[in-house]
């Protein structure tokens, strides 16, 4: 069974007590994420974390990120309802208005490095979100380099995706996020691992988030059909896309600039073969 064939893998490199461990933890939903984004004025984060402080039964604050929590997995975007009407309700409101943004854990990492690196603070930085769609993590970046009352770097980003019909989706996503400062996105159209590259120099990108297609099977937890229809063909068929797509990102960058690379995948072919195939390619250039 397919079951057993993904078992029979992770058995590969682990050892049973660590796959049950893993398994044990892909069986829990995803618990209820959000962040106060990082464009609101001093008072409306004061006042929000203010508000949030009646609900530290239910939500952590995360030691980074201005991210929120659930203390458990039972609470999630489906159970919030019936555990906290009123935590509901706040949330609805704060996304509308745009002061609060609903984004897993593992998506906000990319632009948390970027940031606490400071590729994304210097003085108009220029970014590029290869693969942008759906837009959460465009989304993060704006609210740090759009010149917000929460930012002074005031950088543009070029939102990329190779997919017309996510691009409106994406397009519209941004309109709808209550945010001020969206006039410094542009959209394109390109095959990502294909993006033009730059004739000037001073065109090339300070930070690119390099997101890639990939086989998502580290969310299963959101989606358990992904683990109904796993097999070792999906991440061998996608890996040589995703290594163009990161060796063009590379080939995109000014010097001194970085690329952040993620996937939704736990598998090493889809990760660090990506990253060490990539990286070979400019070493065995020189």
């Amino acid at each position: 069974s397919k079951h057993d064939l993904v078992r029979a893998c992770l058995l590969e490199r682990n050892d049973a007590r660590h796959l049950t461990s893993f398994a044990a933890a892909l069986s829990n939903p995803l618990p209820l994420t959000f962040r106060i984004r990082q464009s609101t004025t001093p008072s409306q984060h004061a006042n929000l974390k203010q508000a949030l402080h009646e609900y530290t039964d239910i939500v952590d604050a995360l030691p980074f990120g201005n991210i929120y929590q659930a203390k458990s997995s039972s609470i999630s975007k489906a159970t919030l309802k019936t555990v906290s009407p009123q935590l509901k309700q706040m949330l609805l409101r704060t996304s509308t208005d745009g002061s609060v943004a609903r984004q897993e854990l593992g998506s906000t990492l990319p632009v948390l490095a970027l940031s606490a690196g400071n590729w994304l603070l210097r003085r108009k930085p220029r970014v590029l979100d290869m693969c942008a769609s759906p837009g959460s993590k465009l989304l993060q970046t704006l609210e740090i380099i759009g010149g917000g009352s929460g930012s002074s770097a005031a950088g543009r980003i070029i939102a990329n995706d190779v997919n017309p019909s996510r691009l409106q989706t994406l397009k519209e996503a941004v309109q709808r996020s209550g945010m001020d400062n969206t006039d410094r996105v542009r959209y394109t159209n390109f095959d990502a691992s294909q993006f033009p590259v730059p004739t000037k120099t001073e065109k090339f990108f300070d930070a690119i988030i390099c997101d890639v297609p990939c086989s998502g099977d580290g969310t299963i937890r959101k989606d358990s059909s992904i683990l109904s229809n796993w097999k070792p063909d999906i991440a061998n068929d996608l890996h040589s896309l995703q290594v163009r797509i990161l060796v063009r990102a590379i080939q995109l960058l000014r010097v001194g600039g970085v690329v952040s690379y993620s996937t939704c995948s736990l598998n090493p072919v889809e990760d660090e073969a990506v990253v060490a195939a990539a990286l070979t390619r400019f070493c065995s250039a020189r």
